[in-house]
């Protein structure tokens, strides 16, 4: 495994103006600053799906 600082990593990629990314960490990266988890992500997008085809109504809340 190769190891950068956060300062070298971000000049490593090309400013693009008329484009963008998304950087997707390990879930464990992101937790200690409130980001949802993986898993918490995926029972999110999934329990949108299902309100969008009127499986569930929107009152109810997931169970992480």
């Amino acid at each position: 495994m190769i190891r950068m600082d956060k300062d070298k990593f971000f000049r490593s990629f090309k400013v693009q103006s008329k484009h963008s990314f998304d950087l997707f960490l390990g879930s464990g990266a992101s937790v200690a600053s409130g980001i949802p988890t993986g898993g918490e992500l995926v029972l999110h997008f999934k329990r949108e799906i299902l309100i969008s085809q009127g499986k569930i109504k929107l009152g109810i809340s997931p169970k992480y």
